[in-house]
């Protein structure tokens, strides 16, 4: 298949042409440009050489050994394609990269850049292409040399591949015991179906392994093509099997891990930033400074009482100490005297007898404690501070679990979103045709009520990791089963009742660890309603209003539309 190459040498002389002495494009990227056309001919001309090789070659003395692999692969079609990708490439290069070099803009070189790096790329599959029939026959010589010894190490190979696939069954054989002996919910269905992709790439190997040993057998009638490509096929199966099993093994040990972290206390610091600039207003210079100063620990109250201000007052230091600070009209001098900041705080000059004052921001700094539950071992944290994105979201869920993974689970199965502490430790029990409810795991089981003949999840007795999990919470069959069909991994859950979270009673509940917290002592309205007023709907007084409070902070850091800093009209000179 031959094309002529004359019009592109045209091309690349013109383009060499309107590269030289212009702007825009950098010099390295003109280079680059400049060389795409003498690569696509050198391809080209590669191309080219192959084919004729390869017509030289079918006049070989062994060429009837290789005919017939020849004839039924296509040999001959790898240069058609090698044509096919230089054309793409000299397409590219003409429809894509001449407009960009024409229009010669400096905004332009990645683009151009992607376009060159594309037609890289073709090339690289053109020379590929046209080198194919070349190495499969070497391929197909090595193999009629060396049958013996390649399916002596294919054998090798699967003997591999059944001991890296033995770990695997005999840890899953474990894992199904596990699962039966401790409630996990995993099923033997599901370990099997885990494995299966791991077992049948077993099963390819041995299929191969005698494909490639019957070939073998046969000496000089035996398929060169098919033998070379079991034996090839094996030790790709076994490096997927390298790569495969060990993380098959790590993923079966995540369910010997749990973790729980319950959100034991929560705090948030209020600040205000105050900007303020100051100047002397005698000069005829802009002197003007600005300087940022940050107020102590305020009240909620304070801080969004600031929150909605902008201006906050102005200074002149008026004639034999006349002037002073002054407020703006709707600026509360008790709310000023929070923030405890001196107006002339870090004053940068003397000279300098104007100022105003604006807030700045507010600042909101959160704080959680936790109690971490993992793998039986129980921690509590000290104050750790959180995105106060993060402390919004989960503002509503002191006493609750914000992140579990229980024994028999996945890590792609830890759940975020907030329950009562431990419920999702539970085991998942079983309900038979009567309606009675049995199980158990590491934590608990599930008992029968005498009294009322409902059935309840009863944590260990003298276990302190399960107290802790469970934080003293007595949870009934319909809790859990409202939990785990409408609300796991779905959305929190705060009980049938809301009775659990930041605005639930029964977090308030008598001996509660939680009414010494700090946000207890520091809500202490918040934690009578709780304790007192029992809900009976979702969207309780108390949990609206910790989505107000949310919203009202939202407006902090907008600052003033406009402030008048500077020397009173004194611009600088």
């Amino acid at each position: 298949m031959k094309k002529t190459t004359v019009s592109f040498i045209v091309i690349s002389l013109f383009i060499t042409a309107l590269l030289t002495g212009c702007g825009g494009l950098p010099n390295e990227a003109k280079d680059k440009a400049e060389k795409v056309p003498t690569d696509i001919n050198a391809v080209f001309k590669k191309v080219e050489a192959k084919e004729a090789q390869f017509t030289l070659m079918q006049s070989s003395v062994d060429w009837k050994i290789f005919e017939q692999y020849a004839k039924r692969e296509n040999w001959q079609n790898n240069f058609a394609e090698a044509h096919q990708y230089c054309a793409k490439a000299k397409s590219v290069y003409e429809q894509k990269v001449i407009p960009i070099i024409k229009r010669n803009k400096e905004e332009d070189v990645s683009t151009l850049f992607v376009h060159i790096g594309t037609i890289k790329k073709l090339l690289r599959q053109a020379e590929g292409a046209a080198n194919t029939p070349f190495r499969r026959k070497a391929v197909l010589e090595q193999a009629s040399k060396n049958s013996q010894k390649w399916v002596k190490d294919a054998k090798e190979n699967v003997a591999s591949i059944d001991a890296l696939l033995a770990v695997a069954q005999k840890k899953t054989i474990k894992a199904k015991a596990d699962a039966k002996k401790y409630g996990w919910s995993k099923s033997d269905k599901d370990f099997d179906g885990a494995i299966g992709p791991l077992k049948i790439k077993k099963e390819q190997a041995h299929e191969l392994f005698h494909v490639a040993e019957s070939e073998s057998k046969k000496g000089t009638n035996a398929d060169l093509a098919l033998l070379a490509d079991s034996v090839n096929d094996i030790k790709n199966i076994l490096l997927s099997l390298q790569k495969k099993q060990p993380d098959f093994l790590a993923k079966i040990d995540q369910l010997y891990h749990s973790y729980s972290k319950i959100l034991e206390d929560m705090r948030i610091e209020n600040y205000v930033k105050i900007g303020r600039a100051s100047w002397d207003d005698s000069s005829d210079w802009n002197t003007t400074k600005e300087v940022f100063i940050t107020s102590k620990q305020v009240s909620e109250e304070v801080l969004e009482f600031f929150s909605t201000k902008s201006e906050i007052g102005t200074f002149y230091a008026g004639l034999f100490g006349s002037g002073g600070f002054k407020l703006q009209a709707n600026i509360t001098q008790k709310y000023w005297d929070a923030l405890g900041i001196n107006p002339k705080q870090n004053w940068p000059s003397n000279s300098h007898n104007m100022a105003e004052y604006w807030v700045e921001d507010v600042i909101l700094i959160a704080f959680h404690k936790y109690i971490i539950v993992q793998d039986g071992v129980e921690k509590k944290t000290d104050w750790v501070r959180v995105d106060e994105d993060f402390y919004w979201e989960n503002e509503q869920n002191l006493g609750m679990t914000i992140v579990s993974k229980p024994y028999g689970m996945y890590e792609s199965e830890v759940v975020k979103q907030a329950m009562p502490a431990g419920m999702n430790c539970i085991a998942t029990p079983r309900v038979a045709a009567d309606g009675s409810v049995s199980g158990s795991n590491q934590y608990g089981e599930w008992k029968k009520d005498t009294s009322t003949g409902s059935y309840f999840w009863s944590a260990f007795a003298g276990s302190a990791v399960a107290n802790m999990l469970f934080g003293g919470n007595t949870y009934y069959y319909n809790d859990w089963n409202t939990w785990n069909k409408n609300y796991r991994g779905k959305k929190a859950y705060y009980g049938n009742d809301d009775q659990y979270g930041t605005y639930g009673y029964h977090t308030y509940r008598s001996g509660s660890r939680y009414n010494q917290g700090y946000y207890a002592k520091a809500n202490p309205e918040s934690v009578r309603k709780s304790r007192t007023e029992r809900v009976s709907t979702k969207n309780n007084v108390n949990r609206s209003h910790a989505t107000n409070r949310s919203q009202k902070v939202s407006v902090r850091g907008a600052g003033p539309a406009n402030r008048g800093r500077g020397a009173s009209g004194k611009g600088g000179k």
